[in-house]
């Protein structure tokens, strides 16, 4: 609408990029991907009226469709890949917070229902989302080319290329690594 009513295609490439991305995140059954409906499924799993299959298939379908597209050991392009997502093989590395936390929650449903197979998948999976996001934090080699690189120093960014920091993605990060740090300790 804006090129249209300023004759101006500056943002012509922002909006395609996030058009692909939106389009990216529609299921076959034309919904969104919904991340935290996995870890309001693991939340409420205790609950007896959600003990559910349909419930469990869909946090497992989503968690192996997560690692289906997640760079491993095996067919990563670059060793720093491994852990990230991509949407067709062969993308930039994609660390995510909200997919890890989708990820985590899925693992947590699967020792509690006791899947061993996908307990093994996913505590594998969840180990190497966690090392490639840190590569989301900055480091002062990351911010050398910043006006003041001291202010975001250790500080979570959007994405591997992009140095911006946003709220959402900072607490998905964190959460992820909360949770999973929790799920480690006595």
């Amino acid at each position: 609408m804006y090129q249209h009513l300023f004759d101006d295609d500056r943002y012509a490439g922002s909006a395609q990029g996030l058009a692909k991305h939106l389009i990216s995140e529609i299921n076959d059954q034309g919904e969104f991907r919904y991340y935290r409906l996995m870890m309001g499924v693991n939340d409420l799993w205790d609950v007896a009226e959600f003990q559910q299959d349909e419930y469990k298939t869909f946090v497992f379908g989503d968690a192996d469709q997560m690692v289906r597209l997640m760079y491993t050991e095996e067919d990563a392009l670059y060793p720093d890949y491994v852990g990230s997502f991509y949407y067709r093989y062969g993308d930039h590395p994609y660390p995510d917070g909200a997919r890890a936390e989708g990820l985590l929650a899925a693992y947590q449903l699967a020792l509690e229902v006791g899947d061993e197979a996908r307990i093994e998948r996913y505590r594998d999976a969840c180990d190497k989302v966690a090392w490639a996001s840190l590569r989301l934090c900055n480091t002062p080699e990351s911010m050398s080319s910043a006006a003041n690189p001291e202010r975001a120093i250790g500080g979570i960014r959007f994405k591997l290329t992009r140095q911006w920091f946003r709220v959402e993605t900072i607490q998905h990060v964190v959460s992820f690594y909360l949770k999973l740090v929790a799920m480690d300790s006595p």
